[in-house]
């Protein structure tokens, strides 16, 4: 695992993901506690996304449209923090 910071931009390399469905979540800790925090009806308080930029209303992301299908030959997901 690798992570690069520059500017407003981070990109994180996995290394020898097999072939396969995968999502990516991914959150600003910005007060470095380790953790989302979340509002007191649940909402995130921090900026968060999800892989093919799939949102929800409420909770989560569906699998459905966060999910991607990696190759053998590998691939890139590219989304933003709201």
């Amino acid at each position: 695992l690798k992570t690069v910071a520059r500017g407003d931009r981070v990109a994180t390399v996995f290394n020898g993901l097999p072939p396969g469905r995968y999502a990516v979540v991914a959150y600003q800790d910005r007060d470095s506690n380790g953790k989302l925090d979340l509002w007191p009806v649940g909402a995130p308080r921090e900026p968060y996304g999800y892989s093919r930029d799939a949102r929800n209303m409420f909770g989560p992301a569906a699998w459905s449209r966060a999910s991607f299908q990696l190759t053998a030959e590998g691939g890139a997901q590219s989304f933003t923090l709201k």
